[in-house]
Formats: C-alpha cells, structure tokens, sequence
C-alpha cells in the first residue's frame, strides 16, 4: 500500500470520513495548486478555526463528476 492511500485509512485499518486539507490533493493525486483552483470551490469542507477537513465522500464524488466517459 502507497503512502497516498494510507491517508484515507485510520490507523485501525477503518475508512475515514473526512481528510485534512493538507492531504486532500494527495487523495485525489494532483498537486495543491489543481486542488485550490478545481476542486477547492466544488466541494464542501468543515472549518473549525484554522483546521479545515474534507468530506472522503464529497471528494470521490468531485472525481466521477469529472471523469470522462470514454469514447
């Protein structure tokens, strides 16, 4: 297993729920830049103070949205 899908696991092996902004680009695999620009505006985060999480499921979803369809 990759380093990039660690982070969506918790440390028992269970799914999480929501991802911190620092690693959500790496869920999806693209660049904090792509993220802030593509994605950031699309979904939806929890912000508490400085902290700010992802929701997994808001993240997937953002992914199939725009997945193309092949030809």
């Amino acid at each position: 297993m990759t380093d990039r899908y660690r982070v969506v696991r918790v440390e028992d092996g269970a799914p999480c729920l929501a991802v911190q902004h620092k690693d959500a680009p790496d869920v999806l695999g693209m660049g904090k830049t792509s993220f802030e620009k593509y994605v950031g505006p699309e979904v939806r985060c929890v912000r508490r103070g400085k902290m700010r999480v992802y929701p997994v499921r808001d993240l997937e979803g953002w992914l199939q949205r725009n997945a193309e369809r092949p030809l």
